[in-house]
């Protein structure tokens, strides 16, 4: 109807009264505000608190600031209050520091605007929390962790002071399980009077009450036992056994206007301090509570006392991301191991395979060098053959030829013919000798047994001695040992290692006319040894490296000459070793060890020649 009237009227007058119009809907509006009483929730505290007489005082500087008619105050349980501050029915509560955050934290929007100071606790950050107590008799209580198992009197799960409070002191103890800690609780409702009879009369072994309650019941603090009482350190002038926490708050909720909360908080702080110094003031640090709730998986955050998939990805999905991660790499450094294990493995069964194919060239390459060193044997010895077997063949012919001379000429002499015939069968028995050792070689076998090789080098000696035509040479054999010395050998092997030494020493110093050669057989720590020593010239460094890096087979071939070559080859055959070593006084010295020492790294070893000279 205004606004139909508005636009019959002149635009001069039109904006005055649009004007008019809105002043009046201000007015309206503040009067329906005026109208609706400040609706003031407070809750249900327990009796016999220093801070109830702020409780009538707020009220009352709330009504002279707003009229009297303007504010509706009532008291609720804890319950109730939280109910309706969460449906919008009441603008500003009047609770504990612990209903306030709980409503904060589940989103009711509340805003505190005072916290309650007094002379006892003068900063309203530290004014509130609970003590465990025991009659003073009771001898198996000291502490809080000797209630394990026992009975406690206490007010009620809402309590902030009367059991939360008390709760968290438990699980900052490292009593995680604190529901199960206690035999039994018996809650006695919002009356604490109530917890200290069921201590006095033996229902409860223990309880637990608001911090400075017993003071504020004036009781005889002799009658019981704090325990674990906290050092206050001038934040409380009473016991208690827990943290300290926040005073109680006066607080808004959104359905308050800013005007109002304004106007509320200049007359809380505007009222005159009452008896104890009790005031408002200003808390500033909550944490402690949120923490609280948070520990207790209480209020707010009960929800995390039940499993959820979704609520457990959300809280961990970081290590779930890393453990994700992990998993994806311990599969991958498990494939790539396995593939890795696979092809080492294969490397290792082909690298297997071809150790033994090696092995097997090996083991035949070693076959045909045996097969090759005794053909070159068989080919020394047939060398030996050819010349050796002329001689005795020579020399039966020789006495075939004289007998057959005597025997034409008629000379009959009985003793001479026998001599003779007995001297044919010896060179056939030594042609003989020779013909079967070249065929034992040949056949891989050496017929070795064991013998004393003094006799056996003292034969070989006289054969050679026995050759010696046209010979200056001297030539001696010692033999110290008293014994015999025995060894597995071959008597014709031996025969042919002293005769080529004797006889390439002969070679060597056939321009001198005073050739002395000696031949030694003995024994010492390191094994037997035959050791064939002349008297030669001086042995140059440069003649000495000749003798040591030639590999010349010799070109001397008189009598049995099989070579140094060869005598290394039936030495070392033998299990022995050959040496050269050059004398002070001239001449050159051969060591035959017919037995190898342990360890001969000391010796040097030179290359075989048939004239080292």
């Amino acid at each position: 109807m205004i606004f139909s009237i508005a636009f019959i009227i002149k635009p001069g007058p039109r904006i005055f009264f649009f004007g008019l119009c809105a002043w009046a809907l201000l007015l309206s509006s503040f009067c329906a505000q005026a109208q609706s009483p400040l609706r003031v929730g407070i809750s249900e505290f327990a009796e016999f608190s220093i801070n109830e007489p702020i409780i009538e005082a707020t009220v009352k500087a709330l009504e002279e600031e707003l009229g009297a008619e303007n504010v509706s105050s009532a008291v609720y349980s804890v319950e109730m209050l939280q109910t309706l501050a969460k449906e919008g029915e009441l603008d500003l509560i009047l609770s504990s520091a612990g209903t306030y955050r709980r409503l904060a934290i589940e989103g009711a929007g509340v805003r505190d605007i005072a916290t309650v100071a007094s002379e006892r606790a003068p900063n309203p950050n530290y004014a509130d929390g609970s003590i465990f107590f025991t009659l003073a008799s009771r001898k198996d209580i000291h502490s809080i962790e000797d209630l394990y198992g026992k009975r406690v009197s206490a007010n009620h799960t809402y309590a902030f002071s009367g059991w939360q409070t008390a709760v968290r002191e438990l699980m900052l103890r490292g009593i995680d399980d604190y529901e199960s800690f206690f035999g039994s609780v018996l809650f006695q409702g919002h009356d604490m009077t109530k917890v200290v009879h069921a201590v006095r009369a033996g229902i409860a072994d223990a309880g637990i009450v608001r911090a400075c309650f017993l003071e504020d019941m004036g009781m005889d603090l002799s009658e019981f036992r704090i325990l674990d009482a906290k050092t206050s350190d001038g934040k409380i002038a009473c016991e208690h056994s827990t943290d300290l926490y926040p005073n109680w708050t006066l607080s808004t909720l959104p359905s308050t206007p800013p005007e109002i909360s304004r106007r509320i908080a200049s007359a809380v702080f505007s009222m005159p301090a009452l008896e104890n110094n009790l005031r408002w003031s200003i808390a500033t640090d909550f944490r402690a509570i949120d923490e609280l709730f948070l520990n207790l998986k209480i209020g707010p955050y009960e929800y995390l006392r039940e499993f959820s998939l979704k609520r457990f990805i959300d809280q961990y999905s970081g290590f779930l991301l890393v453990f994700a991660t992990l998993v994806v790499m311990l599969i991958f450094h498990a494939a790539r191991t396995q593939i890795l294990v696979r092809r080492r493995t294969q490397q290792l069964v082909e690298a297997n395979a071809r150790e033994r194919t090696l092995e097997a060239e090996a083991a035949q390459a070693s076959e045909r060098l045996a097969v090759i060193e005794r053909a070159g044997i068989i080919g020394q010895m047939s060398s030996i053959i050819a010349h050796e077997l002329r001689q005795p063949l020579a020399s039966v012919q020789l006495m075939v030829f004289g007998l057959l001379r005597r025997f034409e000429n008629g000379i009959d002499n009985k003793d001479v013919t026998i001599s003779t015939l007995e001297k044919i069968a010896h060179q056939n028995e030594r042609a003989s000798e020779i013909v079967n050792q070249v065929r034992s070689y040949a056949k891989g076998n050496r017929a070795r047994s064991k013998q004393d090789i003094c006799p056996i080098v003292q034969a070989a000696v006289a054969e050679v001695k026995k050759s010696m035509r046209g010979s200056q040479a001297l030539i001696d054999c010692k033999i110290d040992h008293t014994g015999p010395i025995l060894l597995e050998v071959n008597a014709l092997e031996v025969e042919l290692i002293v005769i080529n030494l004797i006889r390439n020493a002969i070679n060597a110093n056939k321009d001198r006319k005073d050739t002395r050669i000696l031949i030694e057989v003995n024994e010492d720590e390191l094994g037997a040894f035959i050791r064939v020593s002349d008297n030669g010239e001086l042995i140059t460094d440069e003649d000495w490296q000749q003798i040591l890096s030639s590999t010349r087979y010799s070109s001397h071939r008189q009598g049995l000459g099989l070579g140094l070559l060869i005598v290394r080859s039936i030495t070392e055959d033998m299990g022995g070793r050959v040496v050269f070593s050059r004398q002070n006084s001239g001449g050159l010295s051969v060591l035959v060890r017919l037995i190898a020492p342990p360890d001969d790294s000391a010796v040097t070893f030179g290359t075989f020649s048939d004239n080292p000279r």
